[in-house]
């Protein structure tokens, strides 16, 4: 397996500040800079499209890639959330933190389905069980970590009743990224299936997404 990393963006360069630039010239510079590169570089410019948004979102998603990122071209750098640049998914899919699990049907040391939910004003919403998506090794490996963050309580303000029944409960450290259908009523995740965890995401800043209108 080669891994290949595609660099979309430039921040600074031999000290100078790029971030107050337009995005275009950002991208110049960073295009420049690579084109330096030896040939068969893991290291690569990652291209963009002008225009033709619902088209091209229609085209990723007929190859079954997750979604398109969406930029201002005029747009200087800024950290943190924002409109300048917009995500869309080909399916629904939620950054959901980790508050519990329960044990298969097949023995208390491996997992049946993780109990998952998101921050609304610091207080942990439960936003149901996923209980599709891993394989053995997947589920062993998430057990073990799971159970070095086990706690008597459980972190969500509320669970019903049924599925807090056999709940293990865990500090809401891990995020898993979570794909469904839909959200339904009463506020959970609909045939929800596991993807990985997040790594790089801290827990305390999942809230629910809220999909952006969208020209199909």
């Amino acid at each position: 397996m080669v891994l290949v990393y595609y660099a979309f963006d430039l921040l600074h360069l031999d000290g100078r500040d790029l971030m107050p630039l337009p995005l275009v010239q950002r991208k110049k510079v960073l295009e420049s800079l690579l084109a330096h590169l030896p040939k068969g570089s893991p290291v690569r410019y990652s291209e963009h499209v002008v225009g033709g948004g619902p088209a091209f979102f229609r085209h990723a998603c007929k190859l079954r890639l997750e979604g398109i990122v969406s930029k201002l071209a005029a747009s200087p750098y800024r950290c943190g959330r924002g409109r300048v640049w917009l995500k869309t998914k080909c399916t629904a899919r939620q950054e959901l933190v980790i508050g519990g699990w329960s044990p298969s049907i097949t023995g208390p040391r491996d997992l049946g389905a993780l109990l998952v939910g998101y921050y609304d004003g610091g207080t942990l919403i439960y936003a149901g069980k996923v209980g599709t998506g891993f394989d053995t090794p997947t589920r062993r490996q998430m057990v073990a970590r799971l159970q070095q963050l086990r706690r008597e309580r459980s972190p969500f303000v509320e669970v019903p009743r049924p599925d807090a029944r056999d709940a293990r409960w865990v500090e809401p450290k891990l995020v898993a990224e979570i794909e469904f259908t839909t959200w339904t009523r009463d506020g959970r995740a609909r045939h929800p299936s596991f993807k990985g965890l997040r790594e790089d995401k801290p827990a305390k800043s999942v809230i629910v997404e809220t999909p952006a209108a969208r020209d199909r």
